[in-house]
C-alpha cells in the first residue's frame, strides 16, 4: 500500500511497517534547468553556471561536449547534491530515468545493461527509439510497456527542449522529482495508492490503481505516523529487545548494535549473532530510509565465531541490495567495525508533522 501525502510531499510504503519512503519537495538531482554561464576557470577545468539557486552550480567541463564562454544560456541537469557550503554538481548530458530504461533526450544511441540477456537485447532491438539504455529491470517488461515509457518521456523531452531558447535564464525547466515521475519509475500498477491530492489523482486513475480522500493525512493511520516518527530517532527499537543507536557527524555516521533485554534461548554466542543479524537488517533498512550516506561504521557486538562473522556481512550485503541508492559493506576494520559507504542521493529524510 502506498500513501501520497501532498500536503507534506511525501510517498510511503507500507506494509506493517514503512518500507521505502520519498520526500518529493525540494529535491534537486535531476532537476533540469537553463542556465547562465557566469565563469569559466580553464585552469580548474570549470564552470560556474547560474540556475537560479544561491549558489552558482558547478560544470565540470568534461561533462560538456561544447566550448563553454561567459554569458551563454545553456540547458543543465543536477546530477549530484554535496553537503552543505558547496556547489551542486551538474551536466549537459540530459537524462530521463524510468523504470525499465533511461531516456537521453539529446543523444542517438542505444545502451543495454551488462544484466540482460542476448533474447532480450534482440528482443528490445525490435523497437528502434534511439537515446535510450534499457535497465536491468526491463527484463520482464512487455515491449508495449517498454513503448509507453519511450513515448512518455519523448513527450516530456519535447516539452524541455522547446524551452531551450526561451527566457527568462536562469529558470527551471523540468522537476524530476514530482509525485508522478517517482509513481511511474517505482509502482506496479496494480499497487493500491491512496492520496489526498485530487489532480494527481485524475491525472493517474487511468493507469494506476489509485483512490483519492482529501482528508488523508500521515495521522490517518497511527501505525503509519509512529512507524515515521522512529526514523528521526537515534535510538531504534529492534523487535527481539534490542536496540541499535545512530549518531551522525559531519564526517561519517557510528551505529552501535546492543543486545539490550534480548536474552535469547541458546548460548551468549548464539544469543549475540541472532541480535546482530535482526540488527543489520534494520540498519540497512534505517539507512535507506533515512537517506544516510558517506561512510558509515557499525559496532555490531563482539562475535568469537568466524562463520558468524562472514555470515553477517552477507546479510548486510543482501539487505543493501533492496537499495536504490550504490552501497558497499567493505567488510571489518582492526577495530571489529563494520565500515559501510554509501552514494549520495540528495538530502537526508527531514522531519515533517501535519
Amino acid at each position: 500500500m502506498y500513501y501520497i501525502d501532498d500536503n507534506l510531499k511525501l510517498i510511503i510504503g507500507y506494509s506493517n511497517r514503512i518500507e521505502s519512503i520519498y520526500d518529493y519537495e525540494n529535491v534537486l538531482i535531476g532537476n533540469i534547468y537553463r542556465g547562465r554561464v557566469e565563469d569559466v576557470l580553464d585552469s580548474m577545468n570549470a564552470a560556474f553556471v547560474n540556475i537560479g539557486e544561491e549558489k552558482n552550480a558547478y560544470l565540470s567541463l568534461k561533462d560538456t561536449k561544447n566550448t563553454l564562454h561567459e554569458g551563454d544560456e545553456i540547458l543543465v541537469q543536477i546530477k549530484k547534491v554535496p553537503s552543505e557550503n558547496k556547489a551542486v554538481k551538474i551536466t549537459t548530458e540530459l537524462s530521463l530515468g524510468g523504470k525499465y530504461l533511461v531516456y537521453f533526450p539529446e543523444d542517438d544511441f542505444i545502451k543495454f545493461s551488462n544484466k540482460l540477456e542476448k533474447e532480450d537485447i534482440k528482443r528490445f532491438k525490435k523497437i528502434g527509439e534511439k537515446g535510450v539504455l534499457y535497465r536491468t529491470k526491463s527484463r520482464g517488461a512487455s515491449l508495449e510497456d517498454l513503448q509507453s515509457e519511450i513515448n512518455y518521456f519523448k513527450k516530456i523531452s519535447k516539452n524541455i527542449l522547446l524551452q531551450k531558447d526561451k527566457r527568462p535564464t536562469p529558470k527551471l525547466i523540468y522537476n524530476k522529482n514530482g509525485a508522478a515521475d517517482y509513481i511511474f519509475k517505482n509502482i506496479d500498477k496494480s499497487d493500491e495508492i491512496l492520496t489526498n491530492n485530487k489532480e494527481l489523482y485524475k491525472d493517474l486513475k487511468d493507469n494506476f490503481n489509485i483512490t483519492c480522500d482529501e482528508s488523508f493525512g500521515l495521522k490517518y493511520s497511527s501505525d503509519l505516523f509512529l512507524d515515521y516518527k522512529t526514523l528521526f530517532n537515534e535510538r531504534v527499537e529492534l523487535l527481539n529487545g534490542g536496540n541499535i543507536v545512530i549518531e551522525e557527524t559531519e564526517s561519517l555516521t557510528a551505529i552501535d548494535v546492543n543486545t539490550a533485554s534480548f536474552l535469547g534461548d541458546n548460548s551468549f554466542e548464539d544469543t549475540v549473532f541472532e541480535n546482530n543479524i535482526v540488527a543489520a537488517k534494520e540498519i540497512a533498512r534505517q539507512i535507506r530510509l533515512r537517506n544516510i550516506s558517506g561512510i558509515i561504521l557499525v559496532d555490531f557486538v563482539d562475535m568469537k565465531k568466524k562463520s558468524h562473522r562472514n555470515e553477517l556481512l552477507k546479510v548486510l550485503k543482501e539487505e543493501f541490495l533492496k537499495d536504490e541508492s550504490k552501497s558497499e559493506v567493505y567488510g571489518y576494520t582492526r577495530l571489529n567495525l563494520v565500515e559501510i559507504s554509501r552514494k549520495n542521493n540528495g538530502e537526508e529524510l527531514r522531519l515533517k508533522l501535519d
